[in-house]
């Protein structure tokens, strides 16, 4: 029986919001289970800041930084793209598809009463349609509208008795200078955990598709995260907020691979690879994200190649993530934090260790020009990769 692949990709999606991901102020009980059976990557990084520019890494299979995308189709035929702007249809890459679905969405003034009318459960319902078509291989459904329209019944935020939810559903983007009150954090991060408690429903919809269908056990499944969210961290809120930090590109990223036992690996990735763990999938060969599910691919975590570049809207470096360091460009200066145990980036050394800015600031660069010139994968110097001090 043909291979079947099925991606889930969400604009806006914060990993700090997921259970399967150390989440324990709200319930994601579908991702829950969904990672329970699957290879779950602890560090993936979006190529780009700029989420079309991620987005368009994701389709192509090359990073952000390589500049205008070309793509062989991912699939001959019965490929589906599902999606929720036109922009994203219009886009070259989204030819490869051989059908396109576009499900526009207003934003309106005041919460959805019914969660079928939010702007994600009338996506989710065109894609479920493409899953249950027989003659559907590759169904791929991007949502735009996470970070930017939060038209979820308040019925679904996750919210003490006292605590008063905007109405509003255009969330903010705030930084430090435009401080929220505590109480003023806690209700719009209780109504955007709406959305993702929506959203996790809405998983768990297209996991029950994938499950009752006689070709479950030949379907891949991925969700994925093209750009992150602040949350509160380092005092900011919301999408695109002009920080660099690792909360503005690490995103979420699951696997279920059909007869496979779950796994949880540490190998930093990046959306781009998905696009050839998708050609190798349909063409029954273990390519891509699926050689880490391999014994083999247990031991990429601690090579020599194990990093990951993050480019601005302008093509620039903003970040440079290797197992030890995250290192991020602030204006013209830059900041390091040590990994993995400074999650969200909360203590700079960079004053004290000037020496090794310097360092991961050449190894960017000559990361970004191996990743230019597509030669060989940049590999990291010895004093990068001990994560030495």
């Amino acid at each position: 029986m043909p291979s079947r692949a099925v991606v889930l990709s969400v604009d806006g999606l914060a990993p700090a919001s997921l259970q399967p991901y150390g989440c324990s102020w709200q319930p994601t009980p579908n991702l829950n289970q969904l990672a329970a059976k699957s290879l779950v990557f602890e560090r993936c990084y979006a190529d780009s800041l700029d989420p079309i520019e991620s987005l368009g890494a994701l389709l192509s299979g090359t990073h952000a930084a390589q500049g205008p995308k070309t793509a062989e189709p991912l699939y001959q035929s019965g490929a589906v793209l599902v999606v929720d702007d036109s922009r994203i249809a219009d886009l070259p890459l989204a030819k490869q598809f051989e059908n396109q679905v576009v499900v526009p969405y207003a934003i309106p003034a005041t919460p959805r009463e019914e969660v079928e009318q939010t702007a994600l459960a009338q996506l989710f319902a065109s894609g479920i349609d493409a899953i249950n078509d027989p003659d559907c291989r590759l169904c791929w459904l991007h949502a735009s509208s996470l970070p930017r329209c939060w038209d979820v019944p308040r019925a679904l935020c996750h919210a003490d008795d006292e605590m008063m939810l905007p109405e509003q559903t255009t969330p903010p983007e705030l930084c430090q200078h435009d401080a929220l009150e505590p109480d003023e954090m806690l209700a719009w991060m209780a109504v955007y955990g709406g959305q993702v408690r929506l959203l996790d429903i809405l998983i768990g919809i297209v996991a029950d598709a994938i499950e009752s269908s006689p070709e479950c056990e030949e379907t891949l499944l991925i969700v994925i995260g093209t750009s992150g969210m602040a949350l509160g961290e380092n005092d900011r809120f919301g999408f695109a907020n002009g920080d660099h930090r690792s909360v503005s590109s690490h995103v979420p990223l699951i696997v279920r691979i059909p007869r496979q036992d779950p796994l949880r690996s540490l190998r930093i990735c990046q959306p781009w690879e998905v696009a050839p763990t998708l050609r190798g999938w349909l063409e029954q060969g273990p390519t891509g994200l699926l050689h880490d599910a391999t014994p083999i691919g247990w031991t990429d975590a601690q090579a020599a190649t194990n990093w990951a570049l993050t480019v601005d809207s302008h093509g620039a470096v903003a970040s440079f993530q290797t197992p030890w360091w995250n290192l991020c460009r602030s204006g013209t200066d830059f900041g390091l934090f040590r990994k993995p145990d400074d999650r969200f980036d909360s203590n700079d050394i960079a004053s004290r260790v000037p020496d090794m800015v310097d360092l991961l600031r050449q190894q960017a660069e000559q990361a970004m020009e191996s990743l230019k010139q597509s030669t060989p994968r940049h590999a990291l110097t010895r004093g990068v990769m001990t994560g030495q001090w």
